[in-house]
């Protein structure tokens, strides 16, 4: 069967939908009560012999299709196979002798060490003899996974997860999960949201980062100096995809223009737009897929106005704080690595592009009155003036003019303090009690984890004190809670320390990869345990 609008059969199965196709039928019958389920199944039969059967099935149904009918057409024609095989790390020890003092962070740390038995896996090799057949993208080394509903690789928890690898010495899985993603970027340009065909935006890019914190525990420049062609790859698609002029200035941003709903959320973005026009609804999905690249799906942050629903989602309005400092990290890093390879001309000029974008930053989006950086509204050209935990992120992410990261940091405990003062639970992500997963009363692991290491390595006795303080409540909560029910979580509840979070689009996950990994991070380097 020939390809369908530039889509391979493969692709029309797990990513196309709308009326009378398979993906639509089979998610608006609810057939699983997990949109994601569907889209994990592997194929029983070549695409373009499910996709004909289906066209068939149809047919002799005359289009009047029912729940029971349309569950066995999946059960014949698709099957939950072990794609991903539990994997033992090679390089996982027993004990990893860690530095640690504190009696109780010892313990929690040897306890984290456990777990990535627990979430360790490699690609089935039926994956990469049959690729037609999964949904899942082959990549080359095994991997630690979330945990949970997330099977497969994540882009940007990758980046905690291996933080956390590095502190358990574990450098060779480490260095895999980089260059799994390398791999990604070199065989697409980029690195999907995740390592499942229908994820065809990103995340926020922290490549660069990771490939930092490997260079930095292993000192193996070759292999730093190496990857450097495909960290400037991956900073390219987001200039060319993601830029936006503000003010003159070049400013990033997250953007899909993708106006379908998400195949692995498929019903709750169908259901949400039901009653919008056509155009309205294609708008609709865009902003739901950009608000699943920025890592934050969804929080009232993406909300045209605070307070209003998931509908009214218009993140590709604003230019966000986080973002910008990422990719001001990541010219950054690639400059240091030009400079390492001896090629100064080129190191330059990515230094050029990091002081241009710090500036941009410091001119737009920080608010001295307020004391924190500011996401920026591209609809008002005015900033939007709320309390967000990556308002503080430029600190961790190196992104503030020479010579003023310590008066920053000093500025930023004062903001945190008058926007959020002493919560029980932690640092919420919002202030705002929206429902949705990335605001008020949630506590993200990844969030604290920056805010903590850049107040932290900011300069100023107040921020570092700060910092001390966050990190010991965060060990401590997650340790009683360990001990209690015997899991990590994804997240956490600022207003009650024992519970985990809530809200969003699936239930609270267990594992939890950006969690074990940011706690063994700040454990192992901060000099609070």
């Amino acid at each position: 069967m020939a390809s369908q609008g530039g889509r391979s059969a493969h692709e029309q199965l797990y990513c196309q939908g709308g009326p009378g196709s398979l993906l639509h039928t089979v998610q608006m019958e609810n057939i699983f009560t997990d949109s994601k389920t569907f889209v994990d199944m592997k194929l029983n039969y070549e695409p373009e012999v499910v996709l004909g059967n289906w066209d068939k099935f149809r047919a002799r149904h005359d289009g009047n299709l029912c729940r029971e009918s349309v569950s066995e057409f999946v059960s014949e024609h698709f099957s939950v196979e072990t794609e991903l095989e539990q994997w033992t790390p090679d390089d996982w020890v027993q004990d990893p002798q860690f530095a640690v003092e504190s009696s109780q962070a010892s313990k929690l740390c040897y306890k984290l060490n456990q777990l990535w038995k627990q979430l360790g896996r490699k690609v089935n090799k039926s994956v990469l003899e049959n690729q037609d057949k999964f949904s899942l993208i082959f990549i080359p080394n095994p991997v630690v996974v979330p945990g949970g509903r997330f099977r497969e690789i994540y882009y940007w928890d990758s980046y905690w997860i291996i933080k956390g690898l590095l502190a358990c010495g574990m450098k060779d899985t480490a260095r895999g999960m980089v260059e799994n993603l390398l791999y990604l970027v070199e065989r697409k340009g980029y690195v999907p949201n995740g390592g499942r065909i229908y994820y065809t935006r990103s995340q926020p890019p922290l490549l660069s980062s990771m490939v930092e914190a490997y260079h930095e525990a292993s000192g193996d420049d070759l292999w730093a100096t190496s990857k450097v062609g495909l960290l400037e790859k991956e900073w390219t698609y987001w200039e060319k995809v993601h830029s936006v002029r503000v003010k003159g200035r070049r400013m990033f941003r997250y953007n899909c223009e993708e106006g379908t709903p998400r195949p692995e959320s498929y019903r709750e973005d169908f259901l949400l737009a039901e009653n919008l026009e056509q155009k309205d609804k294609e708008e609709l999905w865009k902003e739901l897929r950009t608000g699943a690249e920025s890592g934050w799906d969804y929080s009232s942050r993406w909300f045209a106005q605070e307070g209003e629903g998931l509908g009214d989602t218009k993140i590709k309005s604003v230019v966000p704080v986080d973002l910008n400092a990422f990719l001001a990290k990541s010219a950054g890093i690639i400059a240091k690595l030009h400079y390492l390879g001896e090629n100064e001309d080129e190191a330059n000029r990515w230094e050029k592009k990091k002081a241009e974008l710090v500036d941009t930053m410091e001119a737009l989006m920080w608010c001295e009155e307020e004391g924190a950086w500011l996401d920026l509204d591209l609809d008002t050209g005015f900033q939007r003036n709320s309390f967000s935990a990556s308002n503080l992120v430029p600190l961790w992410a190196g992104a503030v003019a020479e010579g003023k990261k310590e008066a920053k940091g000093e500025k930023c405990v004062e903001y945190l303090m008058r926007m959020v003062g002493d919560t029980e639970g932690g640092m919420p992500t919002t202030m705002v009690k929206s429902g949705q997963q990335w605001d008020y009363p949630n506590v993200w692991p990844p969030l604290e984890h920056m805010v903590i290491m850049g107040l932290y390595k900011a300069g100023g006795e107040k921020a570092k004190e700060q910092a001390r303080k966050m990190a010991r409540l965060r060990v401590d909560q997650c340790w009683n809670i360990l001990e209690r029910k015997g899991h990590m979580f994804e997240k956490y509840n600022c207003e009650d320390g024992s519970l985990a979070g809530g809200g969003g689009e699936y239930e609270v996950q267990l594992g939890f990869g950006w969690t074990n990994g940011m706690l063994l991070d700040i454990i192992t380097t901060m000099d609070c345990f």
